[in-house]
Formats: C-alpha cells, sequence, structure tokens
C-alpha cells in the first residue's frame, strides 16, 4: 500500500457538511523508495491505502493516488501517465463505446462539463489527468484495461524491445492497472450486505401511495410496534381486516387484491364469516440490519419523535416499497451528528435537557452524538 515504507503521506479529510470516515486527502509522497524498486527490477504495486501522521491507515481515490506518484516521479522521468476503466476513453454518449473523444483541451473538457457530458465519476479523473499535465507529467491517456498497449504504443515486432527500454514507464502503467484493479475490488467488497435499492415482489400488491399517500393511514396504525417496541412488526390480517371487511374493491386492482387478504384468513365476504383453514400471508422482509447492530425503533419513534420517512424515505410515495436508505453504519452515525434531539416538551429529555444546557450553553445545537449517540455500546453489545 501507499503506507508501506512511508510513501504516500495523507491527511484525513476535515468533517464539514459531511463525515467521510478514514478518507485521506494526499500530503506528499516519497519517490525514493519508488526509484530504488524500479533500479533494482522491482514493480511497486499500490493499493488505494495510506497513512497519516497519527498513525492512520486512509482510504485514499485511487486516481488521485495514481496522479501524485506520476507527478513525484517526474524529477527523474519523463512519464507518461495512463488511467485505465471499464471504458474506451472519455465518451460523448455514455451508452455509445466507440463515441470516444480522442483528444481532450482544457477549454473543451470545461464545455463538456458544463452541458453535462462530462459528469459523475469522470469529472475527478479528468481533473486528477489535467493537474498531472500542468505538473510535468508529459502525456495522460484514458482507457479501457485491455487497450494499455495500444495506448503506450505496442507493437507486434517491437513489443520486447521496447520494454527493456522503458522498464519504468511499464512500472508505472502497472501500478496504475493495480489500483485500478483494487478500487474496483474494494467498492465490491464493500457493498456486500448493502441493499439500497431493494424491492422484493410481495404476495399481495400492497400500494402504501394508496393507503399512506392518498387515504393518509398512519404508519404506526398498521405498524403499532413502532411506537412500542425494538421491532415495528410485520401487520396481521386482522389489521387489515378492520378496513377491508367492509372494502371489499381497490381503485386498482379490483377484487383482485383483497381477495387474497380473505383467502389467507379463509373469509367468506358474502355471509361475512370466517373459516378455520386459515394460512399466514408470506411477505418477503425489505429491510434487514445484521444480528450485530441493535436497533430500536420505539426508541427513535415515541422518544426520539423521528419521522418514518427518515430511515424508510417518502414511502407515501411507493407503489411498491424498497430499501431507500443504504442503513450502514456510517449513514447512521452522520444522523446522529445531524439531527437534533427534540427536548423542548419531552418530559423524557426534561432532566437531560437542562444539563446539556449547562454544559454547552443555550445557543447550542444539541444533537444525539451530545446524549452518547457515537458511543460503540449504544448499537453493539
Amino acid at each position: 500500500t501507499g503506507a508501506d515504507g512511508g510513501v504516500i503521506r495523507s491527511v484525513k479529510r476535515p468533517v464539514k457538511t459531511i463525515d467521510y470516515g478514514f478518507v485521506g486527502d494526499i500530503e506528499a509522497v516519497d519517490s525514493k523508495l519508488i526509484t530504488c524498486l524500479l533500479e533494482q527490477n522491482l514493480v511497486p504495486i499500490f493499493a488505494p491505502l495510506t497513512y497519516d501522521l497519527e498513525g492512520n491507515i486512509l482510504n485514499t481515490n485511487a486516481d488521485t493516488q495514481a496522479q501524485a506518484v506520476a507527478v513525484a516521479m517526474v524529477k527523474d522521468f519523463e512519464v507518461n501517465l495512463v488511467f485505465c476503466f471499464e471504458k474506451k476513453g472519455v465518451l460523448t454518449d455514455a451508452n455509445d463505446d466507440d463515441s470516444v473523444i480522442t483528444a481532450l483541451k482544457p477549454a473543451d473538457y470545461e464545455h463538456y462539463k458544463s452541458i453535462g457530458v462530462i459528469n459523475a465519476g469522470m469529472i475527478p479523473k479528468l481533473d486528477n489527468a489535467f493537474k498531472a499535465l500542468n505538473d510535468g507529467v508529459k502525456q495522460v491517456i484514458i482507457c479501457h484495461a485491455q487497450e494499455i498497449g495500444k495506448a503506450v504504443g505496442e507493437g507486434k515486432a517491437g513489443t520486447k524491445s521496447w520494454i527493456r527500454e522503458h522498464k519504468k514507464l511499464i512500472a508505472l502503467l502497472l501500478i496504475v492497472g493495480s489500483v485500478f484493479g483494487s478500487v474496483k475490488g474494494w467498492d465490491a467488497l464493500s457493498g456486500i450486505g448493502i441493499s439500497q435499492g431493494y424491492q422484493p415482489d410481495q404476495p399481495i400488491k400492497f400500494s402504501h401511495k394508496l393507503h399512506a399517500g392518498t387515504n393518509k393511514i398512519d404508519c404506526r396504525y398498521c405498524h403499532s410496534g413502532a411506537e412500542k417496541a425494538k421491532n415495528a412488526n410485520i401487520p396481521s390480517a386482522n389489521v387489515c381486516m378492520n378496513c377491508h371487511k367492509y372494502v371489499q374493491s381497490g381503485p386498482q386492482y379490483g377484487t383482485e387484491e383483497i381477495s387474497k387478504i380473505y383467502k389467507a384468513i379463509d373469509f367468506d365476504p358474502a355471509k361475512s364469516t370466517y373459516g378455520t383453514n386459515q394460512k399466514p400471508i408470506q411477505w418477503v422482509r425489505i429491510h434487514n440490519l445484521p444480528d450485530l447492530a441493535y436497533f430500536n425503533h420505539a426508541q427513535h419513534v415515541k422518544i426520539g419523535k423521528v419521522e418514518c420517512q427518515t430511515c424508510h424515505g417518502p414511502v407515501q410515495e411507493m407503489e411498491e416499497v424498497q430499501q431507500y436508505s443504504p442503513l450502514t453504519m456510517g449513514w447512521c452515525i452522520n444522523c446522529h451528528r445531524q439531527t437534533e434531539v427534540k427536548m423542548e416538551g419531552n418530559g423524557y429529555y426534561t432532566k437531560l435537557h437542562t444539563d446539556l444546557l449547562k454544559k454547552y450553553g443555550p445557543q447550542a445545537k444539541l444533537t444525539v452524538d451530545k446524549i452518547g449517540g457515537l458511543e460503540c455500546a449504544r448499537c453493539h453489545y
């Protein structure tokens, strides 16, 4: 990694509106060790991790790290920098792999950014590219990983001799490729267990948009456990029948979906009687925190006065519910740092409110982190 041998030093990114956690911004690159390794015909490969003077290992943007290493080598070598990824280059049309911009000047870059042709993750890549050029790198190429050979002038006849004559440049290219692979691996691993956007098919097409939106039924009417217990609970069919014993046809699906409730509880709507052949409705769970994390609905909803939409998104607009938020530890911590505790008129916090005002002053923003919301044992014990 960039931390090994003290090659790449960073500083932990400061908290402004967002806490990026252990993310580092590069301060310095010591090229001496890299040069020494190249002179010994060794190829250094850097994963996108750096260090700070506090002894922390910091996650660092791979494109920025490649740019910083390239610039550090300029004083001793003629350096070409290659960024390789899954596209053939910078495209004018993200859906057309052949719409490659073959050369890009700063003025063209600004123009393409202004009209939205260049956007999202390509912007920091190109910012690093132009910074490298401004700091002495001879040429920057952005291409598909499979096109590295063509990018650096590989040919059938001269491949081996060219490589022998340009060992140090090849080493740098390998560094860039290795960083790219490391980043892709990191992205894949960091997404494990995160189900944001998960929207499974349910056994009954229950429209939250109709019930919570149009009919304005409070979430807690069905999910009564949200105010009383750790779990919000899935409502039993008996709760559905409070209304659907009388409302037997819906505006969107008619009797088709409501009849599935009747079938589950063996209800005869014509006679308004129940039978004995009742079966549970097999709802598919959407939100599922790992067992190592403790979350109490009542603590947030009843005491903290947190709205359901804070975590679950605008369910009153969802035809089918999906997992709206990532529900990661970082997401929860940011919420605790930004959310003010609703203490006024809340008897649960009367004494605590008085003590906190003495400690932080009457004008302080009393957020959840100030009442222990960042303590590990709150959620992991």
